[in-house]
C-alpha cells in the first residue's frame, strides 16, 4: 500500500502560517510537527530556541523529552511531558488510516500549579550559566495556565487534529479518483490503438506478438507469454517476450491433463502476489525473479482457445485496473484467433 507524508496530504506551509498568527494573537504557542521532520518539537520556540536547545547538556534532556514525545505519537497516544525546567508541553497526534503523520504541539507554557518563584528561576539561570535578567524576562514570556484552560485548548486543539486528518483524506480522495480517471483515459486510448492495429495484421503470429506487446504499457508488466491450444488439446507457447530460455523450455509445452492446461480451461483468470510464489513448492518464477504473475484464459463463444500468462519482475502484486486492463487485451487474442482461424 502507498503511503504519503503529512506534506503531500495538506499544506503544511499554510497551517503552519495560521499557527504562527493564531499563537501572536492569543499568546498561546503551537506548531504542527512533521512526522518526516527531525527538528526537535520544541525548536519552534523561542524560549527553548534561545537557551534550553543551546546548552550542550540541556539540549541532551530536549532530545531525551522529544523522544519520548515521538515515542508516544509512533503509538497513536497524545502526551504531555514536563521537561527538565518545569516547563510542559501537550502533544496531540494527526493520524492518518492508523499511521500518525504529524502532531499539534501545544507549548511549552507554565502549569499555575508548578509556576516557578523568583528564587528558582534565578538558581535555574545560574547552575545553567545564563544571565539571570535576560533568562527571567524570557520565562515570564511564557504563558500561565490552569488545569482547566490546560483541558479547554486541549481539547480545542484535539478537534483540530481530526479536522486536519479529514482534510487530509479528502486531499487522498481526490488524489486516487484523478488516478481512476487517468487509468480509464489510458485503457480507452489502448483499447481504440489496439483495435486499429490488430486490423493491419496479416497472420495470426504477428497478431498475437502485437497484443503481448500492448500487455507491456500496463504498469509493472514485465514479462509473458501466451500459449495456444492446438487440435490434440495441447498447450504450446506461440510468443514470449523478457523470460530466459531455461524457462521457456520448461514452459513451451503443456499436456492435456497437465495441472496448468486444466486451470487455464477452468476458465477463470489466476493472480499470484508475491507471498503466494513464495509459497510454491516448485518455484520456477520465483527462481526467474517473477514477483507477481496472471493467468489468463481466453474464451471464444464459450470454448477456451488460448492463454495469456503475464508477470512482473518488479510488482509484488497486480492490481485491479491493471487486471481489468489485461483481461481487456486478452479478449483481442480471442478476436485474432476468430479472424485468422477461421
Amino acid at each position: 500500500m502507498q503511503t504519503h507524508s503529512l506534506s503531500e496530504l495538506v499544506d503544511l506551509e499554510q497551517i503552519t502560517a495560521l499557527f504562527e498568527s493564531y499563537s501572536r494573537a492569543t499568546g498561546i504557542p503551537v506548531n504542527l510537527l512533521s512526522a518526516e521532520s527531525d527538528t526537535n518539537a520544541c525548536t519552534p520556540f523561542d524560549f527553548c530556541a534561545q537557551f534550553h536547545l543551546q546548552h550542550p547538556q540541556f539540549r541532551l534532556l530536549c532530545d531525551k523529552i522529544d523522544a519520548g514525545i515521538r515515542f508516544d505519537l509512533t503509538s497513536g497516544n497524545s502526551s504531555r511531558k514536563t521537561c527538565h525546567c518545569g516547563l510542559q508541553i501537550v502533544t496531540l497526534p494527526i493520524l492518518f488510516d492508523g499511521t500518525w503523520k504529524g502532531a499539534i504541539v501545544f507549548g511549552p507554557f507554565v502549569s499555575e500549579d508548578e509556576q516557578l518563584g523568583f528564587d528558582e528561576i534565578s538558581k535555574q539561570a545560574t547552575e545553567r550559566g545564563y544571565d539571570i535578567q535576560e533568562y527571567r524576562a524570557g520565562y515570564e514570556t511564557l504563558p500561565v495556565f490552569s488545569e482547566k484552560q490546560i483541558g479547554e485548548i486541549t481539547h480545542f486543539y484535539s478537534g483540530l487534529g481530526t479536522h486536519i486528518t479529514q482534510l487530509a483524506r479528502q486531499t487522498m480522495e481526490g488524489a486516487q479518483y484523478a488516478e481512476q480517471c487517468r487509468k480509464a483515459e489510458q485503457l480507452i486510448a489502448l483499447q481504440q490503438n489496439l483495435a486499429i492495429t490488430l486490423n493491419r495484421e496479416a497472420n495470426l503470429d504477428s497478431a498475437l506478438k502485437l497484443c503481448l506487446d500492448c500487455c507491456f504499457s500496463v504498469p509493472g508488466i514485465t514479462a509473458g507469454g501466451i500459449y495456444l491450444f492446438d487440435e490434440d488439446n495441447w498447450l504450446k507457447l506461440v510468443c514470449n517476450t523478457n523470460l530466459s530460455h531455461k524457462f521457456v523450455t520448461a514452459h513451451k509445452n503443456y499436456a492435456p491433463d497437465s495441472r496448468h492446461s486444466l486451470l487455464v480451461l477452468a476458465g477463470t483468470a489466476v493472480y499470484l502476489n508475491y507471498d503466494q510464489i513464495l509459497n510454491l513448492t516448485a518455484n520456477n518464477l520465483l527462481a526467474e525473479g517473477l514477483k507477481s504473475v496472471g493467468f489468463i484464459p481466453v474464451a471464444v463463444n464459450g470454448k477456451i482457445v488460448a492463454c495469456m500468462n503475464i508477470g512482473s519482475h518488479k510488482c509484488t502484486e497486480i492490481g485491479e485496473s491493471e487486471r481489468k486492463t489485461l483481461e481487456f487485451i486478452s479478449a483481442q487474442v480471442g478476436n485474432a484467433v476468430v479472424r485468422f482461424r477461421d
